[in-house]
């Protein structure tokens, strides 16, 4: 059943044109470095994550975002 979820949910987001990754939005592997300074500049955000958000953390989500 949550498969069945997921795959409506990237065909609605396809039906619409939504990007559904960082390469859609024209990021690439060069742009994750300006990414993760970017995220760790939102300390008020970071602040209210149940996990300490490490830069290599950040880093493996965002290339595999891209």
């Amino acid at each position: 059943m949550p498969e069945a979820i997921f795959e409506y949910y990237i065909n609605i987001l396809g039906e619409l044109n939504i990007p559904m990754t960082l390469r859609d939005l024209d990021f690439n592997k060069d742009d994750v470095e300006m990414l993760i300074d970017g995220t760790l500049a939102q300390q008020r955000l970071l602040s209210l994550s149940p996990k300490m958000i490490k830069r290599n953390d950040l880093r493996f989500l965002f290339n595999q975002m891209i």
